[in-house]
């Protein structure tokens, strides 16, 4: 235990003796045979020395100005280093520094003067929208990528920025943001205005009395809210009962005409419509009323009839007009010719027929009418099916809707058919 103290006090006595050899054999300059001490070649000046080790304040160096104030310890004890105005205005962040900087994007280019883009930054600040959400609408939308620094102190001072533009609008500009205090007492300010308003003055009901607009009550005619009249026909009879009244209407005629309207007769019609309507003595009121546009024109229909009205003979109206504009001679153009060379290569008609069952009675009802024209009409369902031949022999082709729409479907195979037809007729 002795031991390890004297060698390692041997060791640093011989480590001493070495250094002291070896700064000798330098042979530094001497001074009255002593060393020259550290520093000692330095010029000062007595100023530099105008602080003292007794522990005066080193802030003293800095500033003169700051010379007499004492430095403690304490003064630092519940200081705040970074000192917040609690004025929003203080430091700039206001309706005016909102204005400046608007007016500088604007002069930029932006494309919106000054008062339109502050309305438009004030607008996204109100919102409810998060910061990440105002940061992408303000980039994008407004400012544009140029000003990224004006977008983050709006987003930063979102809260001063809308305080002091609210507090910068006078108490009676719609637009103001309201606090909770303000709509409370506009509410209750409207709930008074509301409940003091005096009554209007009360009608005069003393002058004459007109029959009301929807209701004669004296003439007893009701009027439908359109303000049309209901009247009955002639030689209704109204009976009053004790708990109800009767009506009894007759019944109307047969094939009344309006005015203004007659049925076209047969023999008035050209030598193709009375071969195909033989039979016929005149076509009812609905089918006189399409006839001009059916058969004298090429024009699109749509016909709203009942069930039994006469539908397929409106359709075989605008199938004649088909046929006739390929036959040799046009029927139109001579009138009383009866014999007819029909182009059958050279048009189809498809009539789509809402089931099967309607399909081939309308194919049955077709082929009988137009068989004096040697005119082909064939069925074409899921049940019957036609080859490429059948379908080039035929001119009208009666299908459903959902054969139809196979049929036009196919990129390849019945793409003649569908290039070849003239008329497309859908039944209900």
């Amino acid at each position: 235990m002795v031991t390890v103290p004297k060698t390692a006090e041997s060791q640093w006595l011989a480590q001493l003796t070495a250094m002291r050899a070896a700064i000798a054999e330098l042979k530094l300059p001497q001074t009255n045979g002593t060393t020259q001490d550290y520093g000692k070649d330095i010029i000062l000046d007595d100023e530099d020395f105008s602080g003292t080790s007794s522990g005066e304040d080193i802030w003293d160096l800095i500033s003169d100005a700051e010379a007499d104030e004492e430095y403690s310890s304490d003064a630092l004890d519940g200081a705040d280093f970074f000192e917040i105005d609690s004025d929003p205005g203080h430091k700039g962040f206001n309706n005016n520094w909102l204005q400046e900087q608007c007016t500088q994007v604007a002069a930029s280019g932006a494309g919106l003067d000054a008062e339109t883009l502050q309305n438009h930054i004030l607008a996204v600040l109100s919102s409810d929208s998060q910061d990440d959400e105002l940061q992408i609408v303000l980039t994008e939308d407004i400012l544009g990528y140029d000003n990224l620094d004006l977008v983050a102190e709006l987003i930063n001072h979102r809260a001063d920025l809308l305080k002091s533009s609210t507090s910068s609008l006078p108490a009676d500009v719609p637009g103001r943001l309201l606090s909770r205090q303000e709509r409370e007492a506009k509410l209750r300010r409207s709930d008074f205005e509301h409940k003091s308003a005096t009554l209007a003055a009360s009608q005069d009901r003393t002058g004459p009395q007109y029959p009301h607009v929807y209701r004669a009550h004296d003439a007893g005619n009701a009027l439908s809210t359109y303000g049309k009249k209901y009247l009955l026909p002639q030689g209704s009879e109204r009976t009053e009962h004790d708990k109800y009244e009767e009506y009894s209407i007759p019944a109307a005629k047969v094939g009344t005409l309006g005015l203004g309207q007659r049925l076209v007769e047969i023999n008035e019609m050209d030598g193709l419509c009375r071969g195909t309507f033989r039979g016929y003595k005149a076509l009812n009121r609905m089918q006189s009323l399409v006839y001009p546009v059916a058969y004298r024109t090429s024009e699109n229909m749509l016909i709203c009839a009942p069930t039994g009205a006469g539908k397929t003979d409106a359709a075989m109206l605008t199938i004649l007009n088909t046929v006739a504009k390929n036959t040799t001679p046009n029927p139109m153009d001579e009138f009383e010719t009866t014999d007819f060379t029909v182009n059958t290569n050279d048009f189809k008609i498809v009539y789509v027929a809402p089931m099967k069952a309607l399909a081939a009675e309308i194919t049955e009802k077709l082929g009988k009418r137009l068989a004096w024209l040697r005119i082909q009409v064939r069925e074409l369902t899921g049940d019957m099916q036609l080859t490429k031949a059948e379908i080039v022999q035929t001119q009208i082709i009666v299908t459903t809707p959902e054969k139809w729409d196979v049929v036009t479907r196919k990129s390849t195979g019945d793409t003649e058919l569908v290039q070849k037809v003239r008329l497309l007729i859908i039944d209900e």
